[in-house]
């Protein structure tokens, strides 16, 4: 008696077995280098592909990380911030960048002041000693960077 036997052939690079009878693109974050019959791999950190069927990921721009689902790299890393042009630039003096940091959500340091959400110039509030200064609070709001008992440029006047 013969016996019927299906004998899968591996994919092609950029694809993976479905029920070992089919073969299906990788989807987006997922990649396949080689013909194989498994499944595809994630793209490791700091790595990310857009597009279903890849043999290999993307490396990030410089100062970027990738996404969770490895899709993008729209986030940028620790200590940089993304500016208005997309890309990573470093967190300037009286900032504290975190948490996918944006130029609009630069964290000021107490002691410094910036006139709006869009400027990346930093100024450091009046004083000898950034100690001796206790108008400007610091934070991610402009409205908000001035102690209560003052308000202005530097916070510099008294209310």
């Amino acid at each position: 008696s013969s016996v019927n036997r299906v004998y899968c052939a591996p994919c092609v690079s950029g694809q993976h077995t479905v029920n070992d009878l089919e073969c299906r693109d990788c989807g987006p974050g997922r990649y396949a280098p080689t013909a194989q019959t498994g499944e595809c791999l994630s793209c490791p950190p700091d790595y990310f592909e857009p597009d279903d069927g890849s043999t290999e990921c993307s490396k990030c721009p410089v100062n970027h990380e990738a996404s969770e689902d490895r899709t993008n790299c729209n986030i940028c890393k620790d200590s940089f911030f993304m500016d208005t042009d997309l890309s990573c630039k470093q967190c300037p003096v009286g900032t504290t960048c975190v948490n996918r940091s944006t130029l609009a959500t630069l964290n000021l340091e107490p002691g410094y002041f910036r006139f709006d959400d869009h400027s990346t110039k930093i100024y450091e509030c009046t004083g000898k000693k950034r100690e001796e200064n206790q108008n400007c609070d610091g934070g991610r709001h402009v409205e908000a960077q001035c102690a209560p008992a003052s308000k202005g440029p530097l916070c510099a006047r008294a209310i």
